[in-house]
């Protein structure tokens, strides 16, 4: 609720910006981007809610997700970074109503986005984008393209990212090595279903020996960590 009255606060706030500083204007353009983060942490949220109601309440709070996500993408620039994270949640709500080629296609804009973000990018981010990066992307591409039974694409996903979670936490490791480091927890969870991912493909493909190798190193960076 309270998330609702912020929304509603915030279109408020950018219309009077507007009429101030024009469109383009740097506090349009930061108040725009918090009103999308807004957006779509509500849409996630009513499609939660969705996921134990009858259908009719589910088909009610998916299309309210929708819409909170199509007001998101109005509200972020092509090829922001707020936007890749609004094409990621697009492609959650596609996924859950069985709609993979249109999941897969959002997930693809989000990973471009999230590339040029990678080699171009200074990094000075807020934390709160902190949220999306290559490596998940590539992960949740493998995950639709395993159920559209296309094994082999899904397996150079997985493999993407691995190499990409590995040169992460490597570099992790040598930029904290204080006394009081602590270890990515959450990205070492990750590196495991990056493993995991890779055997199951391995086994859809026949690979029998390489998927072994590939569920025990998922196992042993599991115990490990």
């Amino acid at each position: 609720r309270r998330y609702l009255e912020a929304l509603k606060k915030f279109d408020e706030l950018i219309a009077m910006q507007r009429e101030l500083y024009g469109d383009r204007s740097e506090p349009v353009m930061k108040s725009s981007q918090e009103a999308a983060i807004i957006c779509n942490i509500l849409s996630m949220s009513f499609l939660q809610k969705g996921k134990l109601k009858t259908l009719n309440r589910f088909t009610e709070n998916f299309q309210v997700a929708l819409e909170l996500l199509r007001k998101a993408e109005s509200l972020t620039q092509e090829g922001d970074k707020y936007r890749a994270v609004t094409y990621n949640n697009f492609a959650c709500i596609f996924r859950r109503t069985k709609k993979l080629r249109s999941a897969l296609s959002y997930l693809e804009k989000a990973l471009e986005i999230e590339y040029n973000y990678l080699h171009f990018s200074d990094q000075s981010v807020d934390d709160c984008l902190q949220v999306l990066n290559p490596t998940d992307i590539h992960l949740n591409i493998c995950a639709i393209l395993s159920q559209m039974n296309k094994h082999e694409l899904a397996l150079q996903h997985a493999m993407k990212a691995l190499i990409l979670i590995q040169d992460e936490l490597i570099t992790k490791v040598s930029d904290d090595t204080g006394p009081d480091a602590k270890k990515p927890e959450d990205r070492l969870t990750v590196l495991c279903i990056a493993y995991h991912n890779i055997a199951v493909e391995q086994e859809f493909l026949k690979q029998y020996q390489a998927s072994l190798n590939s569920y025990a190193k998922a196992a042993q960076s599991s115990h490990k960590y």
